[in-house]
């Protein structure tokens, strides 16, 4: 038999990461007589650690080699004490499969090392997400960068499965499960404070697929000013939070960016309303954390939905209550009914454009007169890459210094960047907002009684004076801010 220590850290220590070392009905010793079961210590297993940290003892592992000893010591350094994630400068992604292969054939907890090198390279990178896929070949890790997927590396099989074993115990998985999906959070410490993370494991016929999501806390606290909209758009946020009451729906796909403007709306009321805001929120997930406002994580596996979670929030008398998502007809009517009885409602939909939001609710079952007397405002919107200026500029040097034609120059403001380091060679760097805002006036209103087509609806609004989503990219064209290309990608042709 033969023994093998481990000294647990204090500031990184979490009761998730240690529950992964039970899981091979192993007997784990601290350095006296005293012995400890990791999955239960009379019935309490997080007395026995937190006794263990409250001690300063040592975890002690007995096995029957020294060989095992030595490779389970490895595999729980990997994993109970991860590193706090450094603030580093974003590498050309041609060059993190090398910088990879150094961390994860280095000695000591390689393989902790190489998943916080990915993760915090992804928050450099600014991507939103980081999906590591099982495949024949090996565990293929990409970044989605302003909407757009970037191959990083591919890790040996043994390789990789080490790696997923890492961010599964950190977001509190069941590890030995990888034939059911699992959903966690993680929490990482930054030099500037911490990164909230999100976890998302499915199975699939190769392996595990592991998506993870990256909250920037500083897009999270953005103001509507910031999100790049209008002048007349934000008048109409403006407007919106000064509001008393009724039924306001953001819409638009996945990644459109819903959440970001109804969380940069919230603030705003919080600014202009000061104590007289008394806000909850009904979310799944909560995505980001709003100081002075009641947010609610809805599980519709574990609790009630959010139909029944916003009948019971009005028991609370808010002022404002933001419904992440109208899913489905119990929580569309259970909005509905909280506007017509004096209640600001901020929620989300999935939809094409501004009218189709309206038949979609009405698919969901609202009676018209009802949806007529609630919805006062509908936003759409959609996320476009913008024009990489370090491009731009070095092209406007290049045509200049040429002496370039005006129809030269006419394509160079209509087109995209050519291409550089800071974007990727892609030509766009960062993205922008377009919107299209439909009020609800009477003659919107007289349509909606009578359920009339979406087509209709935009027909009527067009002639109203609304400006459409494709009419705001021209603008964006018109303005050098994008393209058409990009425009016609978002939008369809």
């Amino acid at each position: 038999m033969y023994t093998t220590y481990l000294k647990l850290k204090q500031d990184t220590f979490s009761i998730p990461r240690l529950w992964w070392l039970g899981l091979f009905g192993r007997k784990i010793y601290y350095d006296d007589i005293d012995r400890i079961d990791l999955l239960t210590v009379n019935g309490n297993s997080k007395k026995a650690f937190i006794l263990l940290l409250k001690n300063n003892k040592k975890l002690r592992v007995t096995l029957s080699t020294k060989e095992k000893a030595d490779k389970y010591k490895t595999i729980l350094e990997e994993i109970i004490n991860p590193k706090v994630i450094k603030d580093e400068a974003a590498l050309p992604i041609e060059d993190l499969p090398a910088v990879c292969k150094k961390l994860y054939q280095a000695p000591g907890p390689n393989i902790r090392n190489t998943a916080d090198f990915l993760i915090s390279q992804g928050i450099c990178h600014s991507a939103g997400d980081i999906y590591l896929e099982t495949r024949k070949m090996g565990l293929s890790v990409s970044y989605k960068i302003d909407g757009f997927i970037f191959p990083v590396v591919v890790l040996k099989p043994e390789i990789g499965l080490r790696v997923i074993n890492c961010i599964k115990v950190d977001a509190g998985m069941i590890l030995y499960r990888r034939d059911m999906i699992q959903e966690g959070r993680i929490t990482r410490k930054t030099k500037n404070g911490s990164q909230d993370i999100r976890v998302s494991v499915i199975p699939s016929e190769t392996g595990e697929r592991v998506s993870i999501r990256l909250f920037d806390k500083l897009k999270g606290m953005s103001g509507i000013e910031d999100l790049g909209f209008s002048t007349g758009m934000l008048t109409e946020l403006k407007n919106i939070a000064k509001e008393p009451q009724g039924l306001y729906v953001i819409c638009g796909p996945a990644g459109s960016g819903k959440t970001t403007t109804l969380y940069a709306l919230l603030r705003y009321i919080q600014e202009v309303r000061g104590r007289l805001s008394n806000i909850i929120t009904l979310e799944d997930p909560v995505e980001y954390r709003i100081e002075n406002i009641t947010q609610v994580q809805i599980d519709v596996n574990k609790g009630p939905g959010f139909a029944d979670a916003l009948k019971s929030s009005l028991r609370q008398d808010p002022g404002i209550i933001m419904v992440g998502e109208i899913r489905d007809r119990e929580t569309a009517d259970a909005a509905v009914r909280a506007a017509l009885t004096g209640h600001l409602i901020l929620s989300s939909i999935h939809c094409g454009n501004s009218a189709e939001a309206i038949s979609r609710l009405l698919d969901l079952g609202i009676r018209p007169f009802l949806l007529k007397s609630s919805l006062k405002g509908i936003i759409c919107q959609r996320v476009i890459r913008k024009k990489c200026v370090h491009c731009l500029n070095t092209a406007e040097k290049t045509l200049a210094d040429s002496g370039p034609s005006v129809k030269t120059i006419e394509t160079q403001n209509r087109g995209s960047g050519i291409g550089c380091g800071p974007c990727r060679k892609t030509g766009y760097f960062g993205r922008t907002v377009i919107t299209e805002y439909l009020p609800i006036t009477d003659e919107i209103g007289c349509m909606i009684n009578t359920s009339s087509q979406t087509k209709e609806i935009e027909k009527t609004a067009v002639n109203m004076g609304m400006i459409t989503l494709r009419q705001n990219g021209v603008k964006m064209v018109s303005g050098g801010i994008t393209d058409t290309e990009e425009i016609n990608r978002v939008l369809g042709q």
